[in-house]
């Protein structure tokens, strides 16, 4: 086991949503910055979840200061002036509000269904750090001259729309080794999701939950240079219960469901996994504090039907 030594730092929350209906979307946007929340993020996998800057636009003219986080962008499915652009007019549009969230990628169908072949993980990492790179320079007024890989600039600039501000956050979200890496280098917050390698049916992963993945990645972003970023976690499940060993069983055994023996977590790693979080307010609070004394752990991102559970947490955390 690892403790991370800092000052005490705000653990936070974001709520990931999607658009079904204008009505219901701006509802969230409102709702989660009146409970507390400090961003609201959408995922975005081509063809299955609505257009993320289109949909954060929209928010931003409801809201006034929760921040708007495309989470995570698929770089596989970008280059990197068209997202500059896109990120530096969200920024506009929102008076300064967007914390851009990226990711590797790992659904082929995101590639098969345009006619692309599948990349590998370190073709995917390689793109991804060339896209942030770029992005970053981008944003930051820069020309911008790169070739590798499939990236290509020639004395690019982004000369509009202007951010508000040149320093638009990173979010670099993902499990990998190399990404953990990567984000040391290239982020504002790493956003672990304790999921493995994509399994075959293209959609369910193994589930990296124990102590000691954790441990690993956590230390992992120190030797490489990152321990002063923030770091994050995408929660998979929030549960308010007086019986949390219950509940975790029953959560095991819907994992079952959707993945092998081999890939599925122990009852104890269900238990003390930061990508759930199960109980009473008071555990989890508890367990959140944990989280962040062990780890350094100061951002959750949870899903739009458990934000009422949500709300009552952050409650008690302020």
């Amino acid at each position: 086991m690892i403790r991370w030594e800092s000052e005490a730092v705000t653990i936070s929350f974001a709520v990931q949503g999607q658009p079904t209906s204008r009505e219901s979307w701006l509802a969230l946007a409102r709702r989660a910055e009146e409970l507390g929340f400090d961003a609201l993020s959408i995922a975005d996998h081509p063809g299955t979840t609505a257009s993320p800057f289109v949909a954060l636009a929209a928010a931003a003219q409801v809201t006034q200061r929760i921040q708007l986080a495309p989470s995570v962008i698929n770089a596989g499915a970008w280059e990197p002036l068209a997202l500059a652009a896109e990120v530096a007019t969200l920024d506009v549009v929102s008076d300064g509000r967007t914390l851009l969230g990226i990711g590797a990628g790992h659904t082929p169908r995101e590639w098969s269904q345009v006619g692309r072949e599948f990349p590998t993980a370190r073709q995917r990492l390689d793109h991804l750090e060339a896209v942030v790179s770029c992005v970053r320079r981008l944003l930051a007024g820069e020309r911008v001259t790169f070739e590798k890989g499939s990236v290509c600039l020639n004395d690019a600039a982004l000369e509009w729309p202007v951010p508000s501000r040149n320093n638009v956050p990173v979010l670099i979200g993902g499990n990998a080794r190399g990404l953990v890496v990567l984000a040391a280098h290239h982020a504002d917050v790493l956003e672990l999701t304790g999921l493995g390698r994509t399994l075959p049916n293209g959609h369910a992963h193994q589930a990296l939950w124990s102590v000691a993945n954790v441990d690993e990645r956590v230390q992992l972003l120190h030797a490489s240079g990152g321990p002063n970023i923030c770091l994050g976690a995408l929660v998979q499940k929030v549960e308010i219960t007086p019986d949390r060993k219950g509940a975790a069983e029953a959560y095991r055994s819907l994992m079952a469901t959707a993945l092998p023996e081999e890939h599925l977590p122990t009852l104890e790693e269900i238990l003390e996994t930061p990508f759930l979080l199960i109980g009473t307010e008071d555990q989890i609070v508890e367990q959140l504090r944990t989280n962040q004394t062990r780890w350094g752990f100061t951002r959750y991102t949870t899903r739009e039907p458990d934000i009422d559970r949500v709300s009552g947490i952050i409650e008690r955390l302020t």
